[in-house]
């Protein structure tokens, strides 16, 4: 049986409503070719004429979505997993406003490392990141840990005297303009297939980090005379030696991999490239750069790591404050030890909160960031939502809808077409 396939390629089928009178042939085959940051581009699939058109700059709300929310929206649409009539229906109604807001241009839910490594070792692990890159659009927040570094480095070279401009939205994404309209279309590489041993990898890691930290539980219900400013300065006071220890250990071990006296494996070889290590080596290259001698160049990069300037950080004033407030409840009688995912929401939110204009996290972090003490370290400027403000969640969302001006939605139909802001529900109908 023959099962060849003939397609006809026809000039319409690279262009896409809405298709208006060609200015040239005055046929009604003015179509859509491409759109890119700042501009559009129309195409006559009769004529073949090209114009191309400006588009003014935008300015999104950022939103960070937490991967539980992720989860429940993509069961909330996805007939194949069987949870649609199980799932709170409050989430189908979260993913409709957030993709419609996404397509008219007004926000952005950009995705992370915790949305990949959580979806990885999902069984929906396709769903799911078909879901979020929906709402992310090719817009990636970096890695915490690279987060950490761009604070600490703008940070010390302030220390040092060097004028440095504060980090922003756009420091820490990649991936698409934040200011720029977006393509029809999302590219999307999967690395499951091509690295079994990454899901193990990733479950290892978790495993490991949830019980250090039961430990860490364990010792503050023991801790019932401490205040929550100790356990805060504790928190605090350590975050700067460790990384500097980290560093020393790293070059211990890289010089017994060079004597032959360590075996090379990933564990040896990620103790001398660790974040600690890239930072501190990358501090190290500026201050020689500078003119520091090697001996001044490890002295001054000792002293700071040692001193109180660290504490200025939004990353160590959030996440010790979110420690603080999990050992005080530790400390006051609470049995049940962290979630294992605790450790990834304290890092995303000490990470992503100072910048984003929005959150939408668990119930606990939010009540943990809702506590006077927390807000007394680090008041944050983000609107934060969880299960428990969820109707609030939605008013927000659609007070961003209501403030876009008729010209801006004009321009997204003119652009898109205007039935573009319909939210795509049916993507895992097929």
């Amino acid at each position: 049986m023959d099962k060849t396939k003939t397609i006809t390629i026809t000039p319409r089928m690279f262009l896409n409503k809405p298709f208006i009178t060609c200015p040239k042939c005055g046929k009604k085959e003015f179509g859509v070719l491409m759109i890119n940051s700042y501009n559009y581009v129309r195409r006559c699939a009769e004529c073949r004429h090209d114009e191309s058109y400006s588009l003014p700059r935008l300015s999104r709300k950022v939103i960070y979505v937490d991967q539980f929310a992720i989860s429940d929206m993509m069961k909330s649409i996805n007939p194949h997993v069987g949870k649609m009539s199980k799932v709170d229906p409050f989430f189908r109604t979260l993913f409709e406003k957030l993709d419609r807001l996404n397509k008219l241009q007004l926000i952005i839910c950009p995705d992370s490392q915790n949305h990949f490594n959580e979806s990885l070792v999902s069984p929906f692990y396709s769903a799911l990141k078909r879901l979020y890159e929906q709402l992310s659009h090719g817009t990636t927040f970096y890695d915490p840990g690279t987060i950490k570094r761009f604070e600490i480095t703008n940070n010390f070279f302030e220390w040092i005297g060097d004028k440095k401009e504060p980090l922003d939205i756009g420091d820490i994404l990649m991936g698409d303009n934040l200011d720029g309209w977006q393509g029809r279309f999302i590219i999307s590489v999967s690395l499951r297939d091509q690295d079994p041993q990454l899901v193990t990898d990733i479950r290892k890691e978790r495993d490991t980090s949830s019980k250090n930290l039961e430990k860490v539980f364990s010792r503050w219900q023991t801790e019932n005379k401490k205040t929550y400013n100790d356990w805060y300065e504790e928190e605090a006071s350590s975050f700067g030696k460790s990384i500097f220890e980290n560093y020393i250990r790293g070059l211990g071990h890289y010089k017994a991999l060079s004597e032959g006296k360590l075996p090379i494996n990933m564990s040896t070889i990620s103790s001398f490239l660790s974040e600690s290590s890239i930072t501190i080596t990358y501090i190290h290259g500026k201050l020689r750069d500078k003119g520091y001698d090697e001996d001044k160049v490890l002295n001054t990069s000792l002293k700071y790591f040692n001193s109180e300037e660290l504490k200025k950080l939004p990353y160590v004033k959030i996440s010790s404050a979110l420690f603080a407030s999990l050992a005080r409840e530790a400390a006051q009688g609470r049995k049940k030890p962290p979630t294992k995912g605790m450790m990834n929401d304290i890092e995303v939110i000490a990470s992503y909160a100072p910048f984003c204009d929005a959150l939408f996290i668990d119930n606990e972090c939010r009540r943990f960031l809702s506590n006077r003490d927390v807000k007394n370290k680090y008041d944050i400027s983000s609107k934060v939502f969880s299960r428990d403000n969820k109707e609030e969640f939605i008013d927000y969302l659609d007070e961003i809808e209501k403030s876009a001006s008729e010209t801006h939605i004009n321009l997204v139909k003119k652009v898109y077409g205007d039935d573009w802001g319909k939210p795509f529900t049916e993507m895992f109908e097929e």
